[in-house]
């Protein structure tokens, strides 16, 4: 038996190729798996040398970042670059250009170009703004672009998920969910307020819930855990699609 095909029973190997369908960074995989990173470097050198995995990389604020992808799923779709970005984005609803070119492994030109074409095409629909663009499929209902959004931001993700299971709660509840200072509960009440996502109820104790518990369980549902355990942890991302 190969070095390969050895490799191949590995139970930690085994779980890397699962886990790269799409390119990965060894954090993202570390987190991904469950495998200490030092166990994961281990691996990947291996699965490297015996070309089960395809190396490429990028450069982020300044640093280069390597990613790893399965290499028959690379090879796979060598040629269908319009379709991989097409898998991406059905897996990540909301994926931004950054987190595109990352998982896809593309750089920017080709990226663009492709994504130009997809557009064109009617293949995907974008959400713009001034500093940023999301993507999505078209049956994704444009309605709904907000709340695929704000479920990436991590104190939205909590505020929202906890009205899921607990309507019409008071401010110091939602407060102790979200572990965030009073201001940050506040500015992104007022925020999910304004887009429509939640309400706030007048009372003798003001309270909160969803406006639509449907569609914030839907898109948590079609949200990957992956995408939601990179969830930023920064006030300024929560309102960064402003």
């Amino acid at each position: 038996m190969s070095g390969n095909q050895k490799l191949k029973f590995d139970k930690d190997v085994k779980t890397i190729l699962n886990i790269t369908k799409t390119p990965k960074s060894i954090k993202e995989i570390s987190q991904e798996s469950g495998i200490p990173q030092a166990t994961v470097y281990r691996r990947i050198a291996l699965m490297t040398q015996n070309q089960l995995l395809k190396t490429a990389g990028y450069i982020e604020e300044g640093t280069r970042v390597f990613t790893y992808q399965n290499m028959n799923r690379y090879l796979s779709s060598k040629k269908t670059k319009l379709e991989n970005i097409l898998e991406i984005i059905d897996d990540y609803p909301g994926i931004n250009y950054s987190e595109l070119k990352q998982k896809s492994g593309l750089v920017n030109g080709t990226l663009s170009n492709c994504i130009s074409n997809l557009e064109k095409n009617s293949r995907i629909t974008i959400k713009r703004s001034n500093r940023r663009t999301w993507f999505f499929l078209p049956h994704i209902n444009p309605n709904e672009f907000d709340c695929f959004i704000s479920l990436r931001k991590e104190t939205c993700k909590r505020i929202l998920t906890f009205l899921l299971h607990h309507p019409d709660s008071t401010f110091s509840q939602i407060r102790n969910e979200a572990k965030k200072a009073p201001s940050t509960v506040s500015l992104t009440l007022t925020q999910l307020i304004e887009l429509g996502l939640i309400s706030r109820e007048s009372g003798f104790k003001r309270t909160y819930r969803l406006t639509n518990n449907e569609q914030v369980l839907f898109a948590l549902k079609k949200i990957k855990p992956d995408f939601t355990s990179e969830l930023k942890d920064r006030f300024s991302d929560t309102f960064s699609y402003l």
